[in-house]
Parts: structure tokens; sequence; C-alpha cells
């Protein structure tokens, strides 16, 4: 027990001499009554602002979904076609379609006003008309597994030409840099 303690229990008799004003008791117990009475009342007024809020709330995350997340998600993996055939070719197809786009942005990130990568992204592009068709082709013939080999085949070889521009960039980069370093020396 340590002496504070000690003091407490030894003079006892002196804390208890305070104690609580006239009256105290029934003001406490008629204070009691009243929140006892009080019952809670709902109003109307309070739901109709609640629900007003929790539809402006929903409301406004489906037209940002809609208008936003949508247009991003098209954005990144554009026209998929073999979606509709099943669910293992919508997986083959969302994988290309994101290494095509790393290899773009790979690309973009590199110098690309050399003159044999210009030519080398116009033949993409002249694929991608072809690769255009074969939508055309399996819109027509869903079930065709022809039309889905040589989608997925276009794939890869668009991502083949794509490592060959960047390889090609980066030698080129490379040749600068030791030109650049030779000069510097």
């Amino acid at each position: 027990m340590d002496e504070l303690e000690k003091y407490i229990v030894e003079n006892k008799e002196e804390f208890d001499v305070f104690e609580p004003n006239e009256g105290h008791f029934e003001r406490f117990q008629q204070k009691l009554k009243k929140q006892e009475k009080k019952t809670i009342v709902f109003k109307p007024m309070f739901f109709a602002k609640a629900a007003s809020v929790a539809v402006l709330i929903t409301l406004s995350s489906l037209w940002f979904y809609q208008n936003v997340i949508q247009e991003k998600q098209e954005q990144y993996y554009g026209d998929l076609q073999l979606q509709n055939t099943s669910s293992e070719y919508n997986e083959i197809e969302v994988y290309y379609t994101s290494q095509v786009k790393s290899k773009y942005n790979e690309i973009n990130s590199l110098d690309k006003n050399n003159e044999e990568s210009k030519m080398m992204l116009k033949e993409i592009s002249e694929m991608d008309s072809l690769y255009k068709n074969m939508q055309e082709d399996l819109k027509k013939n869903p079930n065709d597994e022809r039309v889905v080999n040589a989608i997925i085949q276009h794939y890869k070889i668009k991502i083949q030409v794509l490592n060959k521009i960047i390889n090609r960039l980066n030698n080129v980069k490379s040749k600068k840099s030791s030109r650049y370093e030779k000069t510097e020396i």
C-alpha cells in the first residue's frame, strides 16, 4: 500500500463529512424519470433525406462506372472479339491485348522517330486492317476454330514485330549513347 492510500484509509471519517445538497436525490430521480419518458420519435423527413442521399450516391457511382471506368477498360482492351466465343479465349485475348499495349507503351517511351521503326509501325497498322477482317469473320462464324486460331496467331505475330521494333530502338539508342560517350572523351 502506498502512502496516499494508507492516509485515506486511516482518515476515512474526515472524508465522509461531505454530503450532497438538500434535495439532490429528488432532482436526480426526476431527471431519470424525464429520460425514461422520452421516446424515440422517427421523423419521416430524416428518412427522406437519407434515402435521397443514398439514391444520389448510387446514381453518381453508376454514372462514374459507366462513363469513366468502362471507357478506360474499353480503351485498354479495345474490341475484344474472342470473349464472345468462350471464357478461355477471352483470357487469351486479354493476355495478348495487354502484351500489345505494354509493347506500344515501351515503344512510345523510346525514340520512335527512327525511319525503320516508322515503317514497321506502318506494317502493324496494315496488320490491324487484316485483324478487322478477321473480327468480321468471327462475328459471322463465332465457332470457327480457324478464325479463332488466326486471331491468336495475329496477336503473336504482332507481339513479335513490336519486340523487333523495341530491339531496334534500343540498338539505335545504345549506338547514339556510345557515340555521345566517344565525342565526350
